[in-house]
């Protein structure tokens, strides 16, 4: 099943909740809205309720924001461009790869911020079959990985490759099948909150050899308002989850 399928209904929850909403707001300023003769309230209720989710979704994506730029600096000490991170053993076997995935994958790899320099925030090109198979085996690499670019941007790509074992040595060849730029909400949609918090909360930390020796003045700082946000988060979750436990307690 492709990815756009498997979107489809979310779209859909989404379309419907944007027009439950703005209908809500004529109604609230006086206007009239499209006639909804017959139609049951406790539908109309469910949709608007979504709103909730969608709302959560957005504080949650603004905080995801504001600790991508506390990050910033640190990016930059060990970015590279994005493209770099194929796993090339072999340009032919690559370019026999990339034959097979027809035009659109090949305009994808043609996108200009694949070579902005960027870090890996989640995800891999390890093939985890490859560590229990015996030398004679060979495999498929799947990968799905969120960069974070140096300029703040946020890149979803997806990768096709093989591997094999040759001498003892694993050989792999990658390529992006799929690149695009991505808001902090669709990041939300994809990945795990906490594995994004701890990935950044990584790069703010980490004892990098360039900066040995060398005073960085507003990052214990950087470090705090993190770490304060988080916290904030996490106490809103657990006042969240009391009410969320009590849910049916009084029907």
């Amino acid at each position: 099943m492709t990815q756009e399928r498997k979107d489809a209904p979310s779209q859909d929850v989404v379309k419907k909740i944007h027009e439950t909403v703005e209908e809500l707001e004529r109604l609230i300023a006086g206007a009239e809205g499209p006639a909804r003769s017959g139609e049951d309230p406790r539908e109309e209720a469910f949709w608007s309720s979504l709103q909730r989710f969608e709302e959560e979704l957005s504080a949650k994506a603004g905080l995801l924001s504001e600790l991508i730029e506390l990050v910033l600096p640190e990016v930059a000490l060990t970015a590279k461009p994005i493209r770099s991170f194929d796993k090339v053993s072999s340009p032919e076997r690559v370019r026999a790869l990339e034959t097979l995935f027809g035009t659109i994958p090949t305009r994808e790899r043609t996108v200009a911020w694949l070579e902005v320099p960027a870090v890996v925030l989640l995800g891999g090109k390890t093939p985890a079959d490859a560590f229990r198979g015996s030398p004679q085996d060979s495999g498929v690499i799947l990968a799905h990985e969120l960069y974070l670019l140096v300029d703040g941007r946020l890149a979803s790509v997806e990768s096709v490759g093989t591997w094999s074992v040759a001498d003892e040595r694993l050989v792999a060849d990658t390529t992006i099948v799929r690149a695009r730029e991505v808001r902090p909400d669709e990041v939300l949609r994809e990945f795990d909150l906490m594995f994004l918090l701890v990935a950044l909360r990584g790069l703010l930390h980490n004892k990098h050899p360039a900066l040995e020796g060398r005073h960085v003045p507003d990052l214990a700082e950087r470090q705090e308002r993190f770490a304060a946000l988080v916290t904030d988060l996490t106490e809103g979750m657990a006042e969240h989850l009391v009410r969320l436990r009590r849910v049916g307690d009084s029907v």
